[in-house]
């Protein structure tokens, strides 16, 4: 994609529904994607889309709104779809997909193998049809990988002013450290502290699925496990979905008397360009953080304390 900032599309959330619809196997035409990443609800006739039109994700004019066909067709640009055209094979009667880059005068049937012209096949055509390729072309690049790149991505605007190191995807083993063998869906370092110390934050990203209790005690052994006079460890628990109210009582177990440790993050927070855009409506809260510690403590406001204000929840 070019950079965390170039993921900005996958906080729409008719983007990632265009993901999750239609599989490595499935095609879409040009207009059933725009009407997806429109979403629009046929109960009370909202559009989905209002909620990003004023989000920036490449040049354009500064008083114009982003639409949805400027979406797909950036992500047309950067590879997340492929073009083709579907046929219907004349020997096995089956249908396939072939890609753009695939077509030529004849082509072989996905199925049964049989060559044939394309060329009467192609009369008024105009349906062209998409598929997801490259990393969203697999089944499971939706459980992980965009919830990850928007926490990473939010993260990245927080501390546009400060250096960050970040890795993905990560086996922990324990060598001397006190901890069991897990996993980090990433590694986030903050470098050069005021008071001296690193930070880091380790943590779990979900679309819906659960955050599990086992989960969450494993990664505050990690944290656990740095010393506290050289790290100060944060663990970014990050869903599109809203916690369960078990999740929340066990991410409460981050914390104790003298650390705060635990950074809950929705759809909320990872959707908006500034992670508290959308919250700071909702709650008593600051709407701009520039540091984890203000993250820390406004996730205590949220979860772990009543800061709830007469505000409504944006729409």
């Amino acid at each position: 994609m070019g950079g965390l900032q170039k993921c900005r599309p996958f906080k729409i959330q008719g983007v990632r529904d265009l993901i999750e619809n239609y599989g490595p196997d499935k095609s879409f035409t040009r207009s059933g994607a725009i009407q997806t990443i429109r979403a629009k609800d046929p109960a009370t006739d909202q559009i989905g889309f209002s909620l990003y039109e004023d989000l920036f994700i490449e040049e354009r004019a500064f008083n114009s709104k982003l639409t949805p066909d400027a979406v797909l067709t950036y992500l047309l640009k950067k590879s997340v779809f492929r073009a083709g055209l579907e046929f219907d094979c004349p020997n096995c009667r089956l249908e396939f997909w072939a890609a753009l880059d695939n077509l030529s005068t004849e082509i072989a049937c996905e199925f049964c193998g049989h060559q044939f012209n394309i060329t009467p096949h192609l009369n008024h055509r105009g349906d062209w049809r998409f598929r997801r390729s490259g990393l969203f072309g697999r089944d499971d690049n939706q459980e992980g990988a965009i919830p990850v790149m928007l926490m990473l991505q939010q993260l990245d605007t927080t501390f546009s002013s400060r250096e960050m190191l970040f890795t993905t995807a990560m086996d922990l083993k324990p060598d001397s450290a006190k901890i069991n063998k897990c996993e980090t869906d990433f590694v986030v370092v903050v470098p050069k502290h005021r008071d001296g110390r690193i930070q880091i934050a380790v943590g779990e990203c979900k679309t819906r699925k659960s955050i599990t209790e086992d989960d969450i005690t494993k990664l505050k052994a990690v944290a656990e496990a740095f010393p506290s006079e050289r790290f100060e460890v944060f663990v970014i628990l990050a869903k599109l979905a809203d916690f369960s109210s078990d999740e929340i009582k066990h991410a409460s177990a981050l914390n104790d008397k003298f650390h705060r440790r635990a950074i809950l993050l929705t759809a909320r927070e990872l959707e908006p360009y500034h992670l508290y855009d959308r919250t700071s409506e909702e709650f008593d809260i600051d709407r701009i953080a520039v540091s984890f510690e203000d993250i820390v403590n406004i996730t205590h406001q949220i979860y772990f304390q009543d800061a709830s204000t007469e505000a409504p929840t944006p729409v």
